[in-house]
């Protein structure tokens, strides 16, 4: 049973950590503007946009934009 808790505790520190990191790399100071800003107002543009981010950053990609 404290293996288990050690475990949930450590697997929680994890996630804060990663957590923090994602806001710092989200910061406009550390992101790199590859390509232009894009303003979706419909659900056809926000589509567009997920669809052409690239894999395993379409979440961010969105977030950035909206």
């Amino acid at each position: 049973m404290t293996t288990t808790i050690q475990a949930w505790t450590s697997l929680e520190n994890d996630a804060k950590e990663l957590e923090k990191q994602a806001t710092e790399f989200s910061k406009p100071a550390l992101s790199f503007r590859l390509f232009p800003t894009a303003s979706a107002y419909d659900r056809n543009e926000i589509s567009n946009i997920f669809d052409k981010a690239p894999a395993g950053k379409k979440i961010a990609t969105l977030a950035k934009h909206l």
